[in-house]
């Protein structure tokens, strides 16, 4: 890796360091900051792992045929916690988009609660500009990547929604299941 930190979680000691202060492209670990928001959003029950989510026209916003997807649709209905299954275990960008404008009333509006979020952490470089990672104009740096992750699994249910290696995302109002993980992708 071209930059890295490996700390201790609990102690905060710093065990190896390498350019951990360069700016860097942070790519889909840019979603651990959108399901930290989302995890967020549930501990202060502004929303719950039941809710249904409806898809709005501004699901696919960014993605290309290249871009990791659960193939979500405008109108399509799941729960909030297939949406974080779908972001972390399939990387999948238009979950994460869903998810942005569930929680932040807007993918824009989203964004700025990322960087808000960000520096409370002590964060003096990471910017996002979109959930997902697929602009090329976030930054962030590894050692602030540590401290985003570092709150993140301080959260019971992100940690649960990490430790999960394969999930099948029940058929919605459109389409059929979706198996996520080591035993596949969505279909073709």
């Amino acid at each position: 890796a071209e930059a890295s930190v490996l700390m201790d979680a609990l102690t905060g000691e710093v065990l190896f360091a390498k350019n951990a202060q360069k700016r860097m492209y942070p790519a889909s670990t840019t979603k651990i900051m959108t399901v930290l928001l989302a995890v967020e959003s549930i501990d202060r029950g502004e929303h719950s792992l039941d809710e249904m989510v409806t898809a709005g026209a501004d699901c696919r916003t960014g993605l290309d045929e290249e871009s990791s997807s659960a193939e979500i649709q405008p109108g399509e209905q799941m729960t909030f916690r297939d949406l974080l299954y779908c972001s972390m275990i399939q990387s999948a960008s238009d979950a994460c988009n869903v998810i942005a404008s569930l929680v932040g009333g807007s993918i824009n509006g989203f964004v700025d609660k990322m960087n808000e979020r960000a520096a409370e952490l002590g964060c003096e470089v990471t910017h996002f500009e979109d959930p997902n990672g697929l602009s090329n104009n976030n930054q962030t740096t590894a050692y602030e990547m540590f401290l985003i992750t570092q709150e993140a699994i301080s959260h019971d249910y992100f940690m649960v929604v990490c430790n999960i290696a394969d999930v099948t995302i029940p058929a919605t109002n459109i389409d059929r299941d979706r198996k996520s993980g080591s035993a596949g992708m969505p279909r073709p």
